[in-house]
C-alpha cells in the first residue's frame, strides 16, 4: 500500500511491459481512474497517458487504476494496473486557540 499525506501529492507512472518483462507499447494512451473520488482526484496527465499526479482530499483508502489496450492489430487486449493508497491527516505543525465569545457572569 502507497502511504501519502493530505499535504502531500504523489507522481504515478505506468509501464507497459511484454512477458519478459522488458518494454512494451500500448495501442493508444491509458485511462486512469479512482475507486473513490471523495478521497483524492487525479490532474496533470502527461500527453503520453503514462503518468499523472495523486492530489489527496480527506482521509481515507482509495484505489488508482490504470486501463490500457494492449492489441496493436486493431482488436482489444484491456491491461488492467491497480494500486492501493492510504491517504492521512498531515501532522500537526501549530496549535491555536480560538476564543469564544464573551459571556455574563
Amino acid at each position: 500500500m502507497y502511504l501519502i499525506t493530505v499535504d502531500e501529492k504523489g507522481r504515478f507512472s505506468a509501464v507497459p511491459t511484454n512477458k519478459q518483462g522488458g518494454a512494451a507499447t500500448l495501442a493508444a494512451p491509458p485511462i486512469w481512474g479512482l475507486s473513490d473520488s471523495q478521497v483524492a482526484t487525479l490532474v496533470d496527465q502527461s500527453a503520453d497517458g503514462l503518468s499523472i499526479t495523486l492530489m489527496p482530499l480527506v482521509a481515507g483508502i482509495v484505489q488508482v487504476w490504470v486501463e490500457g489496450n494492449a492489441d496493436l492489430h486493431g482488436g482489444v487486449r484491456l491491461l488492467r494496473g491497480t494500486l492501493d493508497v492510504q491517504v492521512e491527516w498531515g501532522e500537526a505543525w501549530n496549535l491555536v486557540i480560538i476564543p469564544s465569545a464573551p459571556e455574563p457572569k
